[in-house]
């Protein structure tokens, strides 16, 4: 009896070229994370804050909450809060729109203390991107 457990935790199923294209996303999302957690740890930033922060970026005019809240990698579902928290750290700024009462726009480039703070940490990131180069490109290749 134990040999033939033993014997079958030596067989190693081969994994289907799907499951392994999604075993290396998870690597490389592992990879990814393990390196930028870190660094927003020292700004103390949440990866969920820095994907808000990452939205806007490319935002000129602003966003509505619920946009941001669709455009997120990780669902939040509590959006409001946690835009209250990079606002009160004056990494963003809310306001009404002028057409539309209901909806409140976030910009952030705007804002002296976030172009500071970009400067800084999508300098640092691009640096992760690069190093990690490798990982994404050998989940490229399965694809």
């Amino acid at each position: 009896m134990k040999a033939g457990v033993q014997q079958a935790r030596k067989v190693r199923r081969e994994a289907s070229p799907e499951e392994a294209a999604f075993l290396e996303l998870l690597r490389t999302t592992d990879q990814l994370s393990r390196r930028l957690v870190p660094l927003l740890k020292a700004e103390e930033l949440s990866p969920t804050q820095y994907n808000v922060l990452r939205i806007l970026r490319g935002a000129l005019e602003g966003l509505p909450c619920g946009e941001i809240g669709q455009r997120m990698i990780t669902r939040d579902p509590d959006i409001t809060r946690l835009l209250d928290r990079l606002k009160k750290r004056g990494l963003i700024a809310r306001w009404r729109d002028v057409k539309d009462r209901r909806m409140v726009l976030v910009v952030d480039h705007l804002n002296p203390r976030f172009l500071n703070f970009e400067r800084k940490i999508y300098k640092e990131t691009s640096v992760i991107f690069c190093a990690v180069g490798t990982e994404f490109s050998s989940f490229i290749h399965l694809l």
